[in-house]
């Protein structure tokens, strides 16, 4: 079940279809891109998250089954921006807006609201850029060299190993 709510441009959808159907249509490679736009439902946080209306439109309308997303969905979903990167930019044209009429009192409002979002929004390119490059890090370089895992079970017992014995001469 979706709710769209256009005055946020935020559209309310099940966890299960966000999960089972979103996520595996984006693919590994912009999942964390996707999880960085989603945000918790404000009534129902476990059972609904909030994805950005855009991204719900081409999702829903152009998703097909069983293949991933392409160059010109994620382009009209508004893949690399960030939701927080048009609330910060509809915050600054507030701001701005409110200066030039001379509405002094929201001015100290907006400013904290900017500088809030302005903290999100380093905050989340962070974690996106410590993930891409945990993701372009091969498993060997970053945990060194593997070796096989021990296990006490797959070892023959101690009578049962062959020994070296020299050869009769």
């Amino acid at each position: 079940m979706t709710i769209a709510n256009p005055a946020t441009d935020w559209v309310a959808v099940a966890r299960e279809t966000f999960e089972y159907n979103m996520v595996p249509w984006m693919g590994r490679q912009y999942e964390p891109w996707l999880r960085a736009c989603v945000r918790p439902h404000p009534v129902d946080p476990h059972g609904q998250v909030l994805v950005p209306e855009r991204l719900y439109r081409v999702f829903k309308g152009e998703h097909v089954p069983f293949q991933r997303v392409t160059p010109q969905q994620l382009a009209a979903a508004g893949y690399p921006e960030l939701p927080v990167e048009r609330e910060l930019e509809y915050a600054r044209r507030a701001l701005r807006n409110a200066v030039m009429l001379g509405e002094w009192q929201r001015v100290p409002s907006l400013h904290v609201e900017i500088e809030e979002l302005e903290e999100q929004l380093e905050a989340t390119r962070d974690i996106l850029r410590k993930r891409e490059r945990n993701a372009r890090v091969p498993g060997t370089e970053a945990q060194g060299p593997r070796r096989e895992p021990r296990d006490i079970r797959s070892r023959p017992p101690e009578h049962m190993r062959p020994t070296l014995r020299p050869a009769a001469a």
